[in-house]
Formats: C-alpha cells, sequence, structure tokens
C-alpha cells in the first residue's frame, strides 16, 4: 500500500513537472511573440528574386517617423476584377491582363510591406468592386480623383490617387508609337518595364504630410526653362511641380515686387550678365526679411556671360571666380595612371559634402555623390556682419586646378605642372543672413556655382535639386531620397578604362585565342 501511494505521488509530480515545463514554454512563446512583433524590432530577411519584399532604407526611415509621431496612414486599393473579364480576352488582350494582374500582386506585396513596418499607424484595405460596392462608394466620397484600379493613399483629410499602370509602373506599348490607319498586322504586345510602386506611393505620402503650396518665382533671364532639351531646366520644373511647388516666371522688371511670405523662393538660373543694383539690393533686403534665395551661376564658354555678382557678394561675404575648375580623373586601380587632360576632367564629383546639413546628409549616408560640370570657384571674402558663408555645403576632390580659359577657343584643358595648385573647391555655399528684427526668420542663400540641375544632369542630381528646394521652404518631410529615381544609368567610362577595354579587345582576346589554337595543334601531334 505504501508503495502504490508513493509510486502515485511520483507521478503527480511528473505531471506536475510536465504541465509547469509546458506553461513556462507557453509563456516563453507568448512574450516572444509580443516583443519580436512590435515595429521597432521587426527584421525582414529577403531572399526573393529581385528583393521583391524588401523596401528603400528612405522609406523605412519615413514608416519610423511615422510611429515615432503616431500619424495615421491608409492605403485602399480598389482593383478591377481581372477574372471575368479574361474569360473572353483575346490573345492581345490577355497578355494586357497578363501585366495587370502582375501589377496587382505587386502592389499587395508591397502594401504588406509598408504595414508590416508601419505598424499601428499604417491600415491597408483591399475592396472588393463586386462584394462590397458600398464600402467602396465610401471610400471614394472624399477622394477628389475618383479612378478604379489604383492605389488611394489618405493621411488624415488629404489623400492621393496612384493609377497602378500609370503611377506605379513604366509600360512599353508600341501602339501608342503606331501611325493612325489601317493595318494589318497583329499589334506587338506591351512590356512591363519597370515598376515603380515604392517610388510613387513614397512620394505621395510625403506630399500629404507636407502642409501648404510653396511658390517658386523664376526670374525670366537667359537660361531655358520649359523646352525639351538637354540645356533646358524643364524636368526640374515639372519635378518641383509634382513635389507642390507652384512655379511661376518672373518677369526682370518686375524682379523687387517678389510677394512676402515663408513659402516664396526666387531663384535665377544661369545670368548671362551682372545683376542690377536694384534686383542685388532687393534680394539682400528679401534675405534680411527672412526669404529664401536660389542662384545656378555656372561657368559659360562666352567670357561675357561669366557675371561676378559683386554687387551681391560684397554684401553677403561671397565672390565667385572668373576660372573654370577642372579636376583630375582619378584611376581606382592605379593612382599613377591619373589623366589631367581632356573634356573629361570638367565633370566634377561631388565627394565632399556638409555632413550635418539637412539637404547633403541623406546623400553622403546612401553615397549619392552629385556629378556637375562646367563649375567656378566660391570664394569668402570679408562681408556685412549679419551674413556668415558655408562653403563646406558642396566641394569637388582633393585634384581640382582653375584654368585660366577666357572662351572655347583657348587651348586644350591640361592640369598644372605645380602640385600646389591641386585642391579641393568650393562650387555650392549657403549664406546664411540673420534677420533684421530680433526673433525672426534667417534668411537663406543657396549658391550653385555649376551645372547639374538643367535635363542633361537631372536624372543624376535630382534628390539634391529638390532637397534644396524643400529644405529653402522648411519642408522637411520631403527633403530625403526618393528611391532609386535619381540614379544614373548611363555608363561613365575614364579614359584609364576605355584604354584597358581596348587592350582586351584587341590584344587580350586574339592573344587567347592564338595561344588556344596553339595548344590544340599540338595536343593533336602528340
Amino acid at each position: 500500500m505504501a508503495m502504490s501511494t508513493l509510486g502515485g505521488r511520483r507521478r503527480l509530480v511528473g505531471w506536475l513537472q510536465v504541465a509547469l515545463a509546458a506553461l513556462l514554454a507557453l509563456g516563453v512563446w507568448a512574450g516572444a511573440t509580443v516583443l519580436f512583433t512590435r515595429p521597432a524590432l521587426k527584421a525582414l530577411v529577403d531572399l526573393s528574386p529581385q528583393a521583391r519584399f524588401s523596401l528603400e532604407p528612405a522609406t523605412e526611415e519615413l514608416l519610423a517617423t511615422l510611429r515615432e509621431r503616431g500619424t495615421a496612414v491608409e492605403f485602399h486599393t480598389i482593383f478591377a476584377p481581372l477574372d471575368a473579364i479574361a474569360q473572353d480576352a483575346g490573345p492581345y488582350r490577355s497578355h494586357v491582363l497578363h501585366i495587370e494582374r502582375t501589377l496587382q500582386d505587386l502592389t499587395r506585396d508591397l502594401l504588406r510591406q509598408y504595414a508590416y513596418l508601419g505598424g499601428d499607424t499604417v491600415t491597408v484595405q483591399h475592396h472588393d468592386l463586386r462584394r462590397e460596392p458600398g464600402t467602396v462608394k465610401e471610400v471614394l466620397k472624399n477622394v477628389a480623383d475618383r479612378r478604379y484600379n489604383s492605389v488611394i493613399v489618405k493621411v488624415g483629410k488629404r489623400s492621393r490617387t496612384l493609377s497602378i499602370d500609370l503611377d506605379l509602373a513604366d509600360i512599353d506599348d508600341p501602339r501608342q508609337r503606331q501611325t493612325p490607319g489601317p493595318t494589318s498586322q497583329q499589334p506587338a504586345p506591351p512590356v512591363l518595364k519597370d515598376y515603380k510602386g515604392e517610388e510613387a506611393i513614397s512620394t505621395a505620402l510625403k506630399s500629404l504630410l507636407a502642409e501648404g503650396e510653396p511658390e517658386v518665382y523664376v526670374l525670366a533671364n537667359d537660361a531655358n526653362l520649359n523646352d525639351p532639351t538637354s540645356s533646358s531646366y524643364s524636368e526640374l520644373m515639372a519635378a518641383l511641380t509634382d513635389e507642390g511647388f507652384a512655379v511661376k516666371a518672373l518677369d526682370p522688371a518686375r524682379a523687387d515686387r517678389i510677394p512676402p511670405g515663408d513659402n516664396v523662393v526666387f531663384a535665377i538660373f544661369e545670368p548671362h550678365y551682372e545683376l542690377p543694383d536694384r534686383t542685388a539690393e532687393m534680394i539682400v533686403q528679401l534675405l534680411r526679411r527672412g526669404g529664401r534665395v536660389f542662384l545656378c551661376v555656372p561657368w559659360q564658354e562666352i567670357d561675357s556671360w561669366n557675371p561676378s555678382l559683386d554687387n551681391l557678394g560684397k554684401r553677403l561675404g561671397f565672390a565667385i571666380g572668373p576660372e573654370l575648375v577642372c579636376h583630375v580623373i582619378v584611376d581606382s586601380d592605379n593612382p599613377r595612371n591619373s589623366v589631367v587632360a581632356g573634356n573629361g576632367v570638367l565633370n566634377l564629383q561631388i565627394v565632399n559634402m556638409n555632413p550635418v546639413h539637412p539637404v547633403t546628409r541623406p546623400l553622403l549616408v546612401r553615397r549619392r555623390y552629385p556629378l556637375l560640370k562646367f563649375g567656378r570657384e566660391i570664394r569668402e571674402v570679408p562681408g556685412a556682419d549679419f551674413a556668415r558663408v558655408d562653403r563646406s555645403f558642396l566641394r569637388t576632390g582633393p585634384g581640382a586646378w582653375l584654368d585660366q580659359r577666357v572662351s572655347s577657343s583657348s587651348s586644350a584643358l591640361h592640369g598644372p605642372n605645380d602640385p600646389s595648385a591641386y585642391q579641393s573647391r568650393c562650387v555650392g555655399a549657403v549664406v546664411d543672413v540673420d534677420p533684421e528684427q530680433a526673433g525672426g526668420r534667417p534668411g537663406h542663400l543657396v549658391l550653385l556655382t555649376a551645372l547639374g540641375f538643367n535635363n542633361l544632369g537631372f536624372q543624376t542630381n535630382g534628390d539634391l535639386a529638390l532637397n534644396i528646394f524643400n529644405w529653402l521652404v522648411e519642408r522637411r518631410e520631403l527633403v530625403g531620397i526618393r528611391g532609386k529615381k535619381y540614379v544614373a544609368h548611363k555608363v561613365e567610362l575614364t579614359p584609364q578604362q576605355i584604354l584597358r577595354i581596348s587592350w582586351l579587345l584587341s590584344a587580350a582576346v586574339p592573344g587567347a585565342l592564338l595561344l588556344l589554337g596553339i595548344v590544340v595543334v599540338w595536343r593533336r601531334n602528340r
């Protein structure tokens, strides 16, 4: 009897230990689940092709900011029901529907990542047109642009509608290039070249977070602002409009009549002549009242087109040199082979930027180095005590020199023999101006003395350009990196790389083939 009682106690203790272990395991599992589902501790390892389920660091930072602020964001998708349409579709229509289905799947996957990283602040709702027409009608009630097959981004009472095939995708449709008229050939199917969902959605989200409509008054001078040419600034003007700016041309005779306001920027691109004294005085007074100004004064091939802006610089503490800034073409593999001659020395890679300034810090973090051309040096001179010049804003590498040419007919570009002539040169500066009255808003002038924001350079330097204008009007939400939108896709070959490729094609490859033939003949003779 005693033995059976003892055995029963042991079995009871054993079951209690099992139950306790199970409870502890359940508690650990529940605690780990709660802990690791917190947005700040989430981590995603993306092993999918083309990193389909990954977001750019800039988007992750934006979502982290939304979490910290507690800003509620809603995403609503209203997709066309493709399964009902595909039943009677022909070959061409079936291919189009396949692209539409792919875009819908990509958009669902993308929004899943926004919800994953946004935590409780981000809500994603997918609406079915057939099953919930009342809900769709309610969602579209306060939306200005009511379109189906789209994504609606809502922040508070503001919203933006994005079409998945127009705004979120780059589709090449050959029918758009066909001339009108009868044809017997079957139209070539469209091709989905690129999915730009993250870029479009993050841009729309940032624009909804930025309040107000700032204005940019561009002085209508010698620069081409609207034509679709490489030297024009039409892409910058269009990008500013997309970012919510109201871009307005200003007649030079009315340059002193800029309306006052906190969200106003006065911009001058490529002036070919000295500013009138009244315009220079107007700029100084505008800055003293907290105004914002952007000046782009690159080097021009015609000497008389290179104004010094002394009537403005002497007041604010800067001078613009007349010389052309050039830079050594560095050979990273063998620095001794660096080139100091040829048109390639006109390219100025801006590797030295202010590491703490809101405009340049995101570029340095992501290693997005602007590429400018036809630069002039900005020098600091004694000026008024109410202005300070930051010449660390945009600087070249250490191999820059000043070329003393006066026109395009001068001798070929070649670096000097004096080693002391090579140093880092400033081609972009920020001038901070104290307000006239204590407690007023300080003024800011951004001075760029190189080409980089025209259509030829905007695709590479778009982030820098838009950061400057958004910072000037204090739209901090829009200052950053815009995904892969402004990354150079063209191949820039240095003279050293061209020489190596030529040697490879003319000597290395034929030599290897000749050696292989000799080996084959030798083995056959054996």
